[in-house]
């Protein structure tokens, strides 16, 4: 629960007592849909918690990394 009134970096806006879930950001990579780039080093992202579908999900590290070394997982 946001005890003051915050703004992501990514535009959304908050109200002190909203709920809302806080974490790093996976990004899209290449041409597939599975593929995806762990931010790491991301700011913090925030969404309100009655839009989340899925906490947990698998994600398996690939064999390669982007440049950055920022290591690519497989969304199954």
């Amino acid at each position: 629960m946001v005890s003051e009134k915050i703004s992501c970096v990514w535009g959304c806006k908050f109200e002190v007592g909203d709920y809302v879930v806080a974490q790093t950001y996976y990004r899209k990579w290449g041409k597939s849909n599975q593929s995806y780039v762990y931010l790491e080093h991301s700011n913090i992202t925030y969404i309100d918690v009655h839009l989340v579908q899925v906490i947990t999900f698998p994600m398996t590290p690939q064999d390669h990394q982007v440049k950055g070394d920022d290591p690519i997982y497989k969304l199954f």
